[in-house]
């Protein structure tokens, strides 16, 4: 595990090997968290299970993994109505972050709703992304972890439709309708660090 500073706060990253690749964590302290939670609702906010507060918290993590890894980015979070949240060279970044109680299982998807993608493929080709990247906020352990990244033309390609009350596993049961793809159909967040300093063809 690495231990940075940044912006007077300490910033733990580390790398763990799941059966399909290495997460990046990025770890918050408590008071942080708190702070987060105290914070009003966006006029972003999708959900009514008064988790919205996480979503920051993803982005927010995300940002300190731009600044840690030296990426030059422009921060769009907030600003509407425009659903991308970062831009990173020619890449127009959407962070999508949810909740888990514990660690991260093989099984997890990286979703949207029905609903939410459906009007984001309404928005202007201005507004929209081109590149997803998946977090996962854990709060056993006040850390978000860094799933995958997803060019937003293979997630279109790759993305399972799940009904709304139809069991996916034995512990999984969407309650919205939603669009899917599993985590071994992202790649690690350092292809994207790749990309961006060679300026390639995004191919994640």
């Amino acid at each position: 595990m690495r231990l940075l500073e940044s912006s007077g706060n300490l910033v733990y990253l580390s790398n763990e090997r799941s059966v399909f690749n290495m997460f990046t964590y990025i770890h918050f302290t408590q008071q942080e968290i708190a702070d987060f939670e105290a914070q009003p609702v966006s006029y972003r906010a999708y959900y009514d299970n008064g988790a919205r507060w996480i979503g920051r918290v993803g982005e927010e993590a995300f940002r300190r993994w731009l600044t840690l890894e030296e990426l030059s980015f422009t921060d769009l979070t907030g600003i509407g109505p425009s659903w991308i949240d970062f831009t990173v060279g020619n890449l127009k970044i959407d962070v999508k972050t949810v909740g888990a109680a514990s660690a991260i299982k093989d099984t997890y998807g990286c979703n949207f709703t029905a609903e939410q993608y459906d009007k984001m493929e309404q928005a202007e080709m201005e507004y929209k992304p081109n590149c997803f990247v998946f977090m996962r906020f854990i709060a056993s352990e006040r850390a978000v972890a860094i799933v995958g990244v997803k060019s937003k033309k293979n997630f279109d390609k790759d993305k399972l439709e799940r009904c709304a009350g139809v069991a996916v596993t034995d512990s999984y049961t969407p309650k919205l309708n939603t669009y899917e793809i599993q985590i071994d159909q992202c790649s690690p967040p350092q292809r994207l660090v790749e990309y961006i300093r060679a300026r390639n063809e995004l191919n994640v």
